[in-house]
Parts: structure tokens; sequence; C-alpha cells
């Protein structure tokens, strides 16, 4: 998933849509890379990289 893809996540046993939140700050994720819902915009998921500090990428 990249800034500007939505892509899906598995969250409590079900697959939601989601997108990176404040996209610009992280590179593309890989799929199967942890992430961390920060947020939630209708039924789409904001996500970020779990670990990862918008500082570091």
């Amino acid at each position: 998933m990249t800034p500007a893809d939505r892509g899906r996540v598995r969250f409590q046993a079900s697959y939601w849509p989601a997108r990176l939140f404040n996209g610009s700050r992280w590179p593309a994720l890989a799929p199967g890379e942890p992430v961390e819902v920060v947020g939630r915009d209708g039924i789409t998921l904001l996500i970020k990289p779990l670990g990862r500090s918008q500082e570091t990428g």
C-alpha cells in the first residue's frame, strides 16, 4: 500500500478498507506488515506502520 493507494487490513477477524493516515509521511507498506489503527473515516480505517515514527519513515 502506498500513500496514494487504499488497501485492506485484517482487524478483529474481518477485512476492512484502509488507507495510510497522513500518508505522505510514510513510505509504502509491504503485505503482512503490522499496522496500528489510528482513526476511522466512515468504514475506512486510518492506519500507520506499527512502531514507526513519522520522522523515521
